[in-house]
């Protein structure tokens, strides 16, 4: 016995996802809420996805996820603030590519993450919200959540 406990705490991180630039503030706020429930982390990542980006230039897409990840933050910094939340640990992660590996490839790297999925509009029966979703939950080993300010 070396009188070293390697034996690590591990914390729930609740990962929030957001696309295409879009961030709601009610839906955010509900994650954020979800993160100080479970006495976890808080990582929001923005995927600057392939379908809405495609076109955009490699050095002007540098110049959109700086500004994009600027504006997040203040944004999580806000509502940190409006609920109380102060101390929750937060980071936010901007990316581009396909919504669903970008996710898979963070929640690797996170180890253990709850997924919740912050919808750009509503969400209907059938459409590509629901479809994502659908690909999501069967990717992922967890529960996959989606956002609900209501």
């Amino acid at each position: 016995m070396t009188g070293v406990d390697d034996r690590r705490e591990v914390v729930l991180q609740t990962l929030y996802l957001t696309w295409s630039g879009t961030c709601r503030s009610a839906t955010l706020r509900q994650a954020t809420r979800h993160a100080v429930e479970n006495n976890g982390a808080f990582v929001h990542l923005a995927v600057l996805d392939d379908a809405s980006f495609a076109d955009v230039e490699d050095h002007v897409m540098i110049i959109v996820a700086e500004e994009l990840e600027w504006l997040l933050e203040a944004q999580v910094y806000l509502v940190r603030r409006q609920i109380g939340a102060d101390d929750l640990p937060v980071r936010v992660v901007v990316r581009r590519g396909d919504i669903v590996e970008q996710t898979v490839s963070m929640l690797d790297e996170l180890g253990c993450a709850d997924l919740v999925v912050g919808a750009p509009g509503p969400v209907g029966e059938t459409g590509p919200l629901t479809d994502l979703l659908a690909v999501m939950s069967s990717r992922v080993d967890q529960v996959v959540r989606l956002a609900d300010p209501d």
